[in-house]
C-alpha cells in the first residue's frame, strides 16, 4: 500500500489559526499600549507633580478657597439679596409685634364704653367690630404691606 500525502493547505489549518490567534493578542497588545501612551502623555504633568515631595505639591497647588471662588457668583449674590429681603421684613415684623404689644387695652375698654354710652345701638357686635378695626386698622395695613 502506498502512502498518499496530505495536503500542506490542510496540514497547516492548526498552526495558522494559533498564529492568528497570537496575532490577535499581540495587535490587542499593541492597541492597549497606545491607549497607556495617549494617558501618560495627557497626564503626564499631574504624575510628574504627584512623584514630588509634599510640600512641593503644596506650593504647585492654587491657594484659593471655594468661598472665594463663589465669591461673585450670581447664585451667591441672589442669596445675600434675599437674605437681606429676610431681614427687613423680619425688622418690620419686630416692629408690628411691639406696636400691637404695646396697644393700651385700658383705651381699648374705654373706647368700647364710650361708644356705647353714645347712643342707641341695637348691635353691640357691630360696634365692637367697628371699634376695635378703627384702633387696629393701621397695624393691619402695615402688615399686608
Amino acid at each position: 500500500e502506498r502512502w498518499t500525502r496530505t495536503v500542506s493547505s490542510t496540514l497547516t489549518v492548526p498552526l495558522r489559526s494559533e498564529a492568528r490567534k497570537y496575532m490577535d493578542i499581540i495587535q490587542n497588545a499593541i492597541n492597549a499600549d497606545k491607549i497607556v501612551q495617549e494617558k501618560y502623555r495627557m497626564n503626564r504633568d499631574s504624575i510628574v507633580l504627584l512623584s514630588k515631595q509634599t510640600h512641593e505639591i503644596a506650593n504647585e497647588l492654587p491657594s484659593a478657597s471655594a468661598a472665594g471662588a463663589l465669591r461673585d457668583a450670581f447664585v451667591v449674590r441672589e442669596l445675600h439679596r434675599l437674605m437681606d429681603t429676610v431681614a427687613s421684613v423680619k425688622a418690620e415684623r419686630e416692629v408690628i409685634e411691639a406696636e400691637l404689644k404695646n396697644t393700651d387695652s385700658d383705651g381699648v375698654r374705654a373706647r368700647l364704653i364710650g361708644a356705647f354710652q353714645q347712643g342707641n345701638h341695637n348691635d353691640e357686635n357691630s360696634v365692637v367690630v367697628h371699634e376695635i378695626e378703627s384702633i387696629y386698622a393701621p397695624l393691619r395695613q402695615q402688615v399686608n404691606e
